[in-house]
């Protein structure tokens, strides 16, 4: 209710304009006042605003500066106060601006004992998450868990405020992942930065720092951003999807939750991450043109790869010319190399190298020795000891294929 009357007031209210929010109470009743000063709605239109689908229309020099929306806002705001037997009124002139009044009663007396749901849980009450695993054997008490790492897991970060249900998110996902834990967006992002986590899972909702914030700042951010990010909240409004997506969130969970769709979640994000490291591990040349740039992550594996590219026949090409032309230090290089692709900086480099030497062998119109040097190795023994080592056999006999 609150969400869709501010909305209205933006909607119609040019740049520059005010819009002031007032809550005050009585002994009966709670009032809230939403004014703007924005294009104000004609005397002959007021009552049709609160039916579904309808939209204001603006005057036409002012076509451009308003948004225009479905027309179910003001509907949906007549309806909850309706459900709240309230009461909601229209003051408004065309010109100078609309205000919205909202009078709510007080307490619950004026509600049926059928409207009234008295075994209610937030999405955050653990009950809700332990009362689906009646016919699994996984413990349900909540505790605490110790990070303990197992270079054959991937890792997980759980960043949630409420204690006993991070404790039990830990839990669930601990039978198939290494598990840290966060209780807000702030810790969240220094123990992503300082250890590295394969994927996070968050809440929105938290204090000191939101979810959508902690998002933005692992995907802003070149230490943290190839972390692939999962959002949960409570309120499943289009509008916080969206703006958990325009944070850069990879996927989006509502709450409750499912927990078999969380452990699903998390698999396919790691799948979807584990299937570009496998590109490089097939016989396809891997070209920047291949990385769809939508992120700084992206920006950076595809100014790498353009970076080895150009340096393929350059003999001096080493880890720290690499580091320097791609900005980043020895570590960063490492930690983002081994996201992308699962080689080390020096395995990558022989990546393209070794892609690049199997192009000009097909193509038949240099010798062992050339191909060598055109591809940046000094000794061509070296060479075709490492392309043997690829490719199953040494360069002569795999050229030989491709001969007329």
């Amino acid at each position: 209710m609150f969400f869709n009357l501010i909305s209205n007031a933006f909607k119609f209210t040019p740049k520059g304009g005010k819009i002031k929010i007032k809550i005050s109470r009585d002994k009966e009743y709670i009032h809230i006042k939403v004014k703007d000063n924005g294009i104000g709605i004609e005397q002959e239109k007021q009552e049709k605003v609160f039916d579904r689908f309808y939209e204001v229309e603006s005057h036409k020099e002012n076509a451009s500066i308003y948004n225009q929306g479905t027309g179910i806002g003001l509907n949906i705001v007549k309806n909850i106060v309706q459900l709240h037997k309230g009461q909601i009124k229209l003051q408004s002139e065309v010109n100078q601006g609309s205000t919205f009044l909202i009078s709510l009663k007080l307490g619950k007396e004026h509600f049926s004992e059928d409207q009234i749901i008295s075994d209610f849980k937030f999405s955050d009450d653990v009950t809700q998450y332990t009362n689906q695993l009646e016919n699994t054997n996984l413990v349900t008490e909540p505790s605490s868990i110790d990070f303990t790492n197992d270079d054959e897991k991937s890792t997980v970060l759980v960043v949630e405020d409420n204690v006993s249900l991070r404790s039990f998110m830990a839990q669930l996902l601990k039978q198939n992942y290494n598990v840290l834990e966060a209780s807000n967006g702030e810790e969240a992002f220094k123990i992503a930065v300082n250890n590295n986590p394969d994927i996070i899972v968050s809440d929105v909702v938290m204090p000191v720092m939101a979810g959508t914030e902690l998002c933005s700042k692992i995907k802003e951010d070149v230490r943290t951003s190839h972390i692939p990010v999962v959002l949960l909240t409570s309120r499943s409004s289009l509008i916080y999807k969206l703006e958990g997506l325009e944070s850069g969130a990879d996927d989006y969970l509502s709450k409750p939750f499912d927990i078999n769709e969380l452990q699903l979640r998390v698999k396919n994000l790691l799948s979807y991450k584990s299937r570009l490291k496998k590109k490089f591990g097939n016989g396809d040349m891997f070209t920047p043109d291949e990385v769809s740039v939508s992120s700084v992550d992206d920006e950076l594996m595809k100014k790498a790869i353009q970076i080895v590219e150009y340096n393929i026949p350059n003999d001096h090409f080493d880890i720290p010319t690499f580091c320097s032309d791609l900005g980043v230090s020895r570590t960063m290089l490492f930690i983002k190399v081994k996201a992308w692709t699962n080689f080390t900086p020096n395995e990558f480099i022989q990546h393209f190298r070794m892609k690049r030497a199997a192009q000009l062998l097909e193509l038949g119109t240099l010798n062992i020795s050339e191909v060598s040097y055109k591809v940046g190795f000094r000794n061509p023994k070296y060479f075709s000891k490492c392309f043997q080592k690829v490719y199953g056999e040494t360069p002569s006999v795999y050229s030989k294929k491709f001969s007329v």
